[in-house]
């Protein structure tokens, strides 16, 4: 039986504050960056996946490079496409119809205005979890979205209400949620929170 670590990293603080990010690609700011150089200075790992969006992938070349090791950009990892609702504040969010509210109650029914529905996101993002669990041969980080682990962690609970446990679950800036995978000769896996 094999055992692997794989941790989740959130990104930094973004350069601007109060907006809904999915696809906007922002830079972090210079706290946002200190913030992960802080993190990454006590974790150990032999593999580094990012997210292609800046507010995760400059940040990962800079890592890689100090570590001398690659980073493997994984575009299934990218936060959710909130379509004409994505970069815009929250104020003016809650004020339309539907609201960001409406939707943060009831993902799978409504679905922001020309973006992605809760359906293909959480599609795409167990797909690539479940490829990564069978495939990981070494302690991984994965620097993402808190969209994508909240996701991770709904999976790997089997909690199918995702609306109530994404309202539950709170990932700051430069969060880091570890998972333990236990890998059998079969090629079997069991992952599990470790806390």
């Amino acid at each position: 039986m094999k055992t692997i670590n794989i941790t989740l990293v959130r990104h930094g603080e973004p350069e601007q504050l109060g907006l809904l990010l999915g696809h906007t690609d922002l830079n972090l700011s210079k706290l946002g960056e200190q913030q992960l150089i802080n993190r990454f200075n006590n974790l150990k790992f032999e593999r580094l996946i990012s997210s292609p969006l800046k507010r995760c992938l400059v940040m990962a070349e800079y890592i890689a490079t100090k570590r001398k090791m690659t980073v493997d950009v994984e575009v299934n990892i990218k936060e959710m496409n909130f379509g004409d609702w994505d970069g815009l504040g929250y104020d003016s969010l809650w004020q339309q119809t539907p609201s960001l509210g409406d939707f943060w109650q009831n993902p799978i029914d409504i679905t922001p205005p020309n973006g992605e529905s809760f359906l293909a996101f959480q599609t795409r993002v167990n797909k690539w979890w479940q490829s990564l669990i069978h495939q990981a041969s070494g302690d991984t980080v994965v620097l993402t979205h808190a969209g994508v682990i909240k996701q991770v962690i709904s999976n790997l609970l089997n909690e199918m209400h995702y609306a109530e446990l994404s309202n539950k679950i709170k990932i700051d800036y430069a969060g880091i949620i570890n998972i333990e995978v236990k890998q059998d000769d079969q090629g079997n896996v069991w992952p599990m929170l470790k806390f």
